[in-house]
């Protein structure tokens, strides 16, 4: 009879791996699909990482006239560095295909990476893989934020490094720690911030339980101490420029939902429901034990990352969605409180394994009903882009309303200078990547946004783009009356329109 039962347990296993093995591969299909980056940032950061390699690599052949690179141990240099390497190796189509599935992979790798250091079972870890493709294509993948998904991952994987180093005194754990701390920093700078926290949680913890002691958890510190030194040491970021905004407590319990919000909230609010029910199943039998380091750990992590949403301003200057940045963080180590709870029970629900799937599933279903169609459209752009006589100067003209609460075709035109080597303003140069500019600072006469937030060109911006641009990429479809300057049409097709600026 107990044969008979583990043997049926020992194939529900094999069925849920062998069904999330399928899954996983459906998402690598998916994305490896979408070969124009249909992800709102990702066309810039693409096309400024294949100007890095170039320079780099080619004594910027194709894009020296126009860029400038400076190499630094700064914040974003870390993932373009990744990028510029992929692409380096396997040119920029492959390179954006596999990028896009680094990204997706990173939290569901981390994440059990983190919880088979801390000691959870097998069950924890295929569960919390399972929520994690769920929770790595949020709102910030979409918007194509990849080096802060990324940097979430760095923040998992470094805590990893850290329990080990806290629970044994691991040398390799501590060059681990240390390594990780580093390179998460190069990252994104919310890593440092985010991983500090969270080590100072954790090691708090685990010296009031009486887990280890003060002098091993101070001896982990120089790693941070060092980036810290160094960043406030080296920092380039210009001044805010424009105070902080915070928005009111409303925005604030209303915001706590973002990084979940994409497309459509009934479609976003039943997958969400789904992970809330995941969780329930999960905690139905369990234990929590205020003895138990991994609870205690986990729920006070979550509240910390809650509580630096609560203190953290939504934009400082030109820089906005901070905040929110602390989020998938408190939703990944809830996951972890739950499982760590769960693991205190007497019993492991197979639903809540298969309940996970299913959202898995339907969160594929919808990533791939928009994706493929935004890239579809961007296929197209670039075709269009390639029309562009090489070193023209052209504004992109972004024209298509949001897609849900996403924005995918907002740097289009990158691919004017990615695919044509034609000249366009918008390139992020300096700013969060100072090490990259311009080599001529570029006219700016209209912010990017203009045309989808209604806004009225001012006057002076006629004079500018008639003296600066030679063309107009516009998306269709668009309103003829609406544009700042007197052009002509070079060439149209379904997607973009080329005008030529009559001067």
């Amino acid at each position: 009879m107990l044969a008979g039962v583990e043997h049926q347990q020992r194939g529900v296993s094999i069925a849920a791996l062998v069904a999330a093995a399928l899954v996983v591969a459906a998402y690598g299909a998916l994305f490896w699909s979408l070969d124009s980056a249909p992800f709102q940032d990702l066309p810039v950061h693409l096309t400024r990482a294949t100007i890095e390699q170039d320079i780099v690599l080619h004594g910027g052949q194709r894009f020296g006239k126009l860029f400038a690179f400076d190499p630094a141990l700064e914040p974003y240099i870390g993932g373009d560095a990744l990028l510029a390497s992929l692409v380096a190796i396997f040119g920029q189509s492959v390179a954006v295909r596999l990028w896009v599935i680094v990204i997706a992979a990173s939290l569901p790798l981390a994440l059990a990476l983190y919880l088979r250091a801390a000691g959870y079972s097998g069950y924890s870890i295929l569960l919390a893989s399972i929520v994690g493709m769920y929770l790595s294509t949020d709102w910030f993948f979409l918007a194509g934020m990849h080096h802060f998904r990324l940097a979430v991952a760095f923040v998992l994987m470094a805590l990893a490094a850290w329990e080990i180093w806290l629970r044994n005194a691991s040398l390799s754990a501590y060059a681990a720690w240390t390594v990780l701390v580093a390179v998460g920093y190069l990252v994104h700078l919310s890593a440092l911030l985010f991983t500090a926290a969270s080590a100072a949680v954790i090691g708090i913890v685990a010296y009031s339980m009486r887990q280890v002691t003060w002098r091993r958890v101070a001896a982990g510190l120089p790693p941070l101490a060092v980036v810290f030194g160094w960043h406030l040491a080296t920092s380039r970021l210009p001044s805010d420029g424009g105070g902080n905004l915070w928005g009111g407590a409303v925005r604030k319990v209303l915001a706590l939902g973002a990084p979940f919000a994409r497309y459509e909230w009934p479609f976003d609010g039943a997958l969400l429901l789904g992970l809330g029910l995941v969780c329930l199943l999960l905690l139905i039998g369990s234990r929590v034990e205020r003895t138990d380091r991994r609870c205690v750990t986990a729920a006070l992590l979550t509240l910390t990352f809650i509580a630096l949403y609560a203190a953290m301003p939504f934009a400082s200057g030109p820089f906005s969605h901070l905040d929110v940045r602390a989020v998938p963080l408190a939703a990944a180590f809830a996951l972890v409180a739950v499982l760590a709870a769960a693991e205190k029970g007497d019993r492991q629900s197979r639903t809540a394994v298969w309940l996970a799937l299913v959202l898995a599933v339907a969160n594929l279903a919808l990533l791939a009903t928009h994706l493929e169609r935004n890239n579809h459209v961007l296929r197209a752009y670039r075709r269009m882009a390639l029309r562009i006589p090489r070193d023209a100067r052209v504004l992109p003209v972004a024209t298509r309303p949001l897609d849900g609460f996403t924005n995918p075709f907002l740097h289009a035109g990158a691919f004017v200078t990615l695919d044509a080597g034609a000249y366009t303003p918008y390139l992020p140069a300096g700013g969060t990547a100072p090490y990259f500019r311009y080599r001529s600072a570029p006219s700016v006469p209209l912010d990017q946004f203009w045309y989808q937030t209604s806004e009225i060109p001012d006057p002076g911006s006629r004079a500018a783009i008639e003296a600066n641009f030679q063309y107009l990429l516009v998306m269709n479809p668009f309103d003829a009356a609406r544009l700042p300057v007197n052009a002509e049409v070079v060439v149209k097709s379904h997607t973009a329109t080329l005008l030529r600026v009559i001067r």
